[in-house]
């Protein structure tokens, strides 16, 4: 089985795809499983680490995003975001790394995915590769999204399938190019009941220059929140620059190319 998930990686990161862009595609730096936002409108270029059915679902790419999150204050650490995808009609490919580090040590994850789009239906598989420099493993992910191109939408990810799963659930609204709205529901896994729920809600407003991103999350054991808030500033139409902030206090940079 193990094996089996190392060439199927292996396979994912090999495509090479070109299609036409779109703006809508490109979200603020998305954070990937088990921290991500929304499950049905994730960030393009990170989608495969979200959910790779959105991969089928855009015009946009080949498209690019690296993203830097410095570390302010004594004893934080630094991250960082590497994000790239592409469709050509009704398929697409993303691919992608992360990393945090701190006083000289770290920990590097990456991870692809393919997602294909049939009239209302998309559906997507990842690898996820956890932990490189400490005993890496390979996850598998499926997802699932249901929805018109305006209007309501539905989906659900189900992770980590080979091992005790996990399920997120999301229901959203999406107005074209102009804005999307969502609720999403991660539940704990199913090995452990007791773990978080985390409730996130999401949006995203799109104008000619400048999109706006919103999103607030709870974890129901810890009784944690957390708010993020994003704009994307487009220098031309194939280059913009990124400004997100992370309660509590995280800021995170971001370049992003449109081939």
């Amino acid at each position: 089985m193990a094996k089996l998930k190392l060439i199927l990686f292996g396979v994912l990161v090999s495509f090479s795809l070109f299609a036409a862009g779109e703006r809508a595609g490109f979200a603020p730096v998305s954070e990937t499983y088990p921290n991500q936002g929304g499950v049905l409108f994730p960030g393009i270029p990170s989608a495969a680490g979200v959910n790779a059915a959105a991969l089928g679902r855009t015009a946009a790419g080949p498209m690019a995003q690296l993203a830097y999150t410095p570390a302010l204050k004594k004893g934080e650490s630094s991250g960082y975001s590497f994000g790239f995808a592409g469709t050509q009609k009704s398929f697409g490919l993303g691919l992608g790394a992360r990393g945090t580090h701190q006083n000289g040590t770290g920990d590097d994850s990456v991870f692809g995915g393919i997602g294909t789009s049939m009239e209302m239906i998309s559906l997507g598989v990842s690898v996820r590769a956890e932990s490189l420099r400490n005993n890496p493993q390979a996850e598998v992910d499926f997802g699932l999204i249901i929805g018109e191109a305006t209007g309501f939408t539905g989906g659900i990810v189900l992770y980590n399938l080979d091992e005790s799963a996990r399920t997120a659930v999301g229901f959203g609204y999406r107005g074209g190019e102009k804005y999307n709205l969502e609720a999403t529901l991660l539940l704990p896994h199913f090995s452990d009941p007791t773990e978080n729920y985390t409730i996130t809600l999401s949006s995203s407003f799109h104008a000619k220059w400048l999109s706006l991103h919103f999103r607030t999350s709870y974890q129901t054991v810890v009784k944690a929140h957390r708010q993020t808030v994003a704009a994307t500033v487009w220098v031309n139409p194939d280059y913009n620059l990124v400004f997100q902030f992370a309660s509590p206090s995280r800021w995170t940079f971001a370049l992003a190319v449109n081939f």
